[in-house]
C-alpha cells in the first residue's frame, strides 16, 4: 500500500485533489513497463534455463494483457498454450481415449499408462524473482507523479 500525508499548506492539498489522473497515468505506465520485464524474464527461462526449446511455440506465446481503470492497474502475464500449465505446475498425463500413451524419446518408442511431469515453473518463479523490483518501480512512479503535482 502507498500512503501519503500532507503537512502544512492548503494550496498543496488543493493540488493533490487533482492528482488522480496524473498518478493513474504514471502507475499505468509503470505497470506496463514491469509487465514487459516480466515477459522478457519468462522468455529467458523458456530459452534453456528451465525448459529447452523444441519448437519455440510456448516461448512465443508468452504475453501480457492489461486492464486499467481509474483505481486499478492490472497486468496478467501468461500463455494460452495448452501444455504450459503442466510444465508450470507439474502433474500426471493419462491417455484420454486409449489404454496407453505412446511417444518417442531419443529414437526409442515408449508405451506407458501415465507420465508424471515435474514442476518446471517459468511464470511463478519469474514473478517471485522480480516482485521486489516491480513493487519499487510502481512505488517510484506514484511518488514521482506526486512530486510533479507538488511542483506544478
Amino acid at each position: 500500500m502507498i500512503t501519503g500525508e500532507i503537512i502544512k499548506g492548503e494550496d498543496l492539498g488543493a493540488r493533490f485533489a487533482h492528482a488522480g489522473p496524473f498518478m493513474t497515468t504514471a502507475v499505468h505506465k509503470a505497470v506496463m513497463r514491469v509487465s514487459l520485464k516480466l515477459v522478457s524474464r519468462v522468455k529467458e527461462k523458456l530459452s534453456g534455463e528451465v525448459l529447452n526449446v523444441r519448437t519455440g511455440r510456448l516461448r512465443r506465446s508468452i504475453h501480457a494483457e492489461y486492464e486499467f481503470g481509474p483505481t486499478q492497474a492490472i497486468a496478467v502475464v501468461g500463455t494460452n498454450v495448452e501444455y504450459g500449465r503442466i510444465h508450470e505446475f507439474g502433474g500426471v498425463i493419462r491417455p484420454k481415449t486409449k489404454k496407453a500413451l505412446r511417444f518417442q524419446i531419443d529414437g526409442r518408442w515408449i508405451v506407458t499408462k501415465m507420465v508424471r511431469m515435474p514442476e518446471r515453473s517459468f511464470l511463478r518463479s519469474s514473478m517471485r524473482e522480480l516482485a521486489p523490483g516491480i513493487r519499487e518501480e510502481i512505488r517510484r512512479a506514484a511518488v514521482a507523479s506526486l512530486s510533479e503535482i507538488q511542483r506544478g
